[in-house]
């Protein structure tokens, strides 16, 4: 637990420290994923579908708004569906300009959910979205998984017409028929709005509950849900699964997992340190519980060079050499004979007496002086 703390500060502080480039990295992931998809499902313009041109979209989908690469994504998946068919273009171009006014009236900070539901309708996992949202955002969003939701199967059914006639595009009479009819026919359409915009919902209300481990009771009643919702629809016939029952199982159980990992790094609490406050103030009297956050410091691992350096004192006395001085000079070095240091030895000796007797005499004076200043003091 306590390196993935550990690993959790560091990716925080990374993020914190190159924000800026972090997120255009990411959202320039975000939007090649979402334009190779897309391109991928519909292909029906090579243009598009050349890696240079979906590298230069997703570098300008790296530093627009979300609102616009939203707006671009669906402006991509018009244009493959009007390649294929103007009535269907138009047809799919005015239904998604209905959800993006939609959209952008009530969620406009949640566009990529739009484009994410059908990438994660895609990678078999479509309750990852409703269960991500509930638990980072508000009940308003459940509007962006409805949007989304009605993205994916207009596409599905653009590619069921297709299998219905053909290569070639017929008349606009007959496409437009056959585009309503494989949606009135499609109940999956309307039960997997209801039931995402429920677990979105759903997931919102108990995360916010004050009960201990609420988000992660939240994920999985989230991912509980959306498995006996639709195994209940496939068991009962009433609606045909996008996808099969392992499908299913596997996508709910991977969903659940990566909303666990999102949850972790938003906001990891710490239940065995709760604290409960009751205070007052003039009109009320308040109840607080206190649930601190996972926190661990970083290792520093700065790497420093210490020179030791000799004190002044002895460092002045390793320098000064008489002998170098002499090199230096070119000179020849005197020799030192014992008389010289005999005549030394004397010269310190008589200083030394000299000092004592001065010393000596002061303090006898010193000891008079405070002798008389006594008696005087005794006499008066």
């Amino acid at each position: 637990m306590f390196y993935l703390l550990e690993l959790r500060e560091r990716i925080k502080k990374f993020y914190q420290e190159k924000e800026s480039i972090a997120i255009a990295t990411s959202k320039f992931v975000i939007a090649f994923v979402i334009f190779f998809i897309t391109t991928k499902a519909l292909n029906y313009n090579e243009l598009l579908a050349n890696p240079l041109i979906l590298l230069i979209l997703s570098l300008i989908g790296a530093i627009v708004p979300t609102v616009i690469l939203t707006f671009m994504a669906m402006a991509v998946a018009c244009y493959e569906v009007f390649c294929f068919s103007p009535v269907l273009g138009a047809v799919i171009l005015a239904v998604l300009c209905i959800l993006y006014c939609l959209f952008i009236r009530f969620a406009p900070k949640y566009g990529i959910a739009i484009v994410a539901v059908p990438i994660a309708f895609a990678v078999k996992m479509p309750c990852l979205v409703p269960i991500v949202l509930g638990i980072i955002a508000t009940p308003i969003t459940a509007i962006a998984v409805i949007c989304g939701t009605i993205t994916y199967y207009l596409l599905q059914s653009v590619r069921e017409v297709e299998l219905i006639i053909g290569a070639t595009t017929g008349e606009a009479g007959q496409v437009y028929s056959y585009l309503v009819a494989q949606i009135k026919e499609n109940s999956s359409l309307i039960f997997s709005v209801i039931v995402f915009s429920f677990i979105t919902i759903m997931v919102y209300v108990i995360r916010t509950r004050e009960i201990d481990y609420a988000p992660e009771m939240a994920i999985v009643t989230g991912g509980i849900v959306n498995l006996l919702a639709f195994l209940i629809a496939d068991l009962t016939n009433a609606v045909e699964l996008p996808m099969s029952i392992l499908q299913l199982i596997l996508g709910t159980v991977g969903a659940c997992v990566l909303a666990f990992i999102i949850q972790y790094f938003k906001c990891a609490l710490d239940y065995s340190a709760v604290e409960r406050v009751q205070f007052e103030d003039d009109d009320y009297f308040y109840y607080v519980k206190a649930v601190p956050k996972m926190k661990v410091a970083t290792q520093q691992n700065d790497i420093k060079k210490i020179q030791v350096q000799k004190p002044v004192s002895q460092k002045n006395d390793d320098d000064f050499n008489v002998s170098n001085i002499f090199q230096d000079k070119n000179w020849d070095e005197p020799e030192i004979t014992d008389s010289d240091f005999s005549v030394v030895a004397d010269k310190m000796e008589s200083a030394d007496i000299d000092v004592d007797k001065e010393f000596e005499e002061k303090i006898e004076k010193d000891l008079e002086k405070n002798l008389e200043r006594d008696i005087e003091k005794f006499e008066k």
